[in-house]
């Protein structure tokens, strides 16, 4: 292919397909552009993409969902952050809107409703990172309301957010600088309409990469070293050391086999655990060596567990590799 890059930061299932979303840089290293990717759920062959028409010194999607009618996306260029919709028969784009100011980096985006939670990272010269969860409403994607955190004086920022259907709540995960200086984990819980419920700081270092719920409520998070578990109100349950643990998956769905078991991207390895996180299987990711594990995603459907890496084959040439994984437990 020669020299090519593209970056996977996000997927998504879309009826009978895969979605993915991240960037290119088709024409040239150092110009990049907003790129979407389906793939068939049966067999990861590639059936359609729509890239944007402009490039930028950063440009790449980090987040979509999809539902009846819409693929719902959004990113961040070196100039504006973007909500875009594409009708998802065609993959065309039906309504797209940039933002310079709050200028955030959104990184999680969930659809409750008639609404969207977009959670992000708030970027402001001279002054700390803040964590920022805005909502739109899906019928004309207007701004309805907005929320920082109530940590003052202190950077904080968002990797992940997820909605519990057991309690209603919107869970923020990312982090926070502490006194010491460090970076250190934050759990955030908001109401529907984001008014902040309680902040949790487990006393973990690192950040937040990855959170998940699972049919209980109950939430897993990763942090590139462990795996943990809290109840549905934040509180410490279970902890293991994982090592490398960058993405977890579990379903709400009581039905689904992914609802009591929890997946996690384990370098090249897809690792299912129970619920009180003993390990019950392990399936190596085939034809992957070296990846980047900040650009990787997971998701899953009933048995099935789908992952999208950014593969590095040389400097110049980083390709998207989407697999899915059949889970064998009962």
């Amino acid at each position: 292919m020669g020299s090519f890059r593209c970056g996977a930061l996000s997927m998504c299932l879309c009826d009978n397909r895969l979605v993915v979303t991240g960037f290119d840089e088709y024409r040239g290293r150092g110009r990049m552009r907003f790129r979407v990717g389906a793939f068939d759920i049966r067999d990861s062959m590639h059936v359609a993409l729509w890239t944007d028409t402009e490039t930028y010194p950063i440009a790449t999607l980090t987040s979509c969902l999809c539902d009846e009618n819409y693929l719902y996306t959004v990113g961040v260029t070196s100039k504006f952050w973007s909500i875009i919709l594409l009708d998802k028969r065609n993959f065309t784009v039906t309504h797209r809107f940039d933002f310079e100011d709050p200028y955030i980096t959104p990184l999680s985006l969930v659809k409750r409703g008639d609404f969207l939670y977009v959670a992000g990272t708030q970027i402001t010269p001279g002054k700390p990172l803040l964590l920022h969860v805005i909502i739109f409403s899906t019928r004309d994607l207007k701004l309805t309301k907005s929320y920082t955190t109530s940590i003052s004086g202190f950077e904080t920022g968002v990797n992940s957010s997820v909605f519990n259907e057991k309690t209603r709540e919107l869970i923020v995960g990312g982090y926070y600088k502490s006194e010491r200086g460090g970076l250190e984990w934050l759990l955030v819980f908001l109401s529907e309409d984001l008014k902040e419920l309680r902040i949790i700081k487990p006393g973990f270092k690192g950040v937040i990469l990855s959170l998940a719920v699972d049919a209980e409520g109950s939430i897993y998070a990763v942090d590139g070293s462990k795996l943990v578990k809290f109840t549905s109100r934040g509180e410490l349950s279970r902890q293991i050391d994982l090592p490398s643990a960058v993405r977890v998956f579990t379903s709400q769905n009581p039905e689904s086999i992914l609802g009591s078991h929890i997946a996690v991207l384990v370098s090249r390895e897809i690792q299912v655990f129970d619920k009180d996180l003993n390990k019950v299987d392990s399936t190596s990711i085939p034809g992957v060596q070296v990846y980047i594990p900040e650009m990787s995603t997971i998701t899953g459907n009933g048995d099935m567990v789908f992952t999208a890496l950014t593969t590095i084959t040389s400097p110049t040439t980083w390709q998207w590799r989407v697999v899915a994984i059949k889970t064998f437990v009962k």
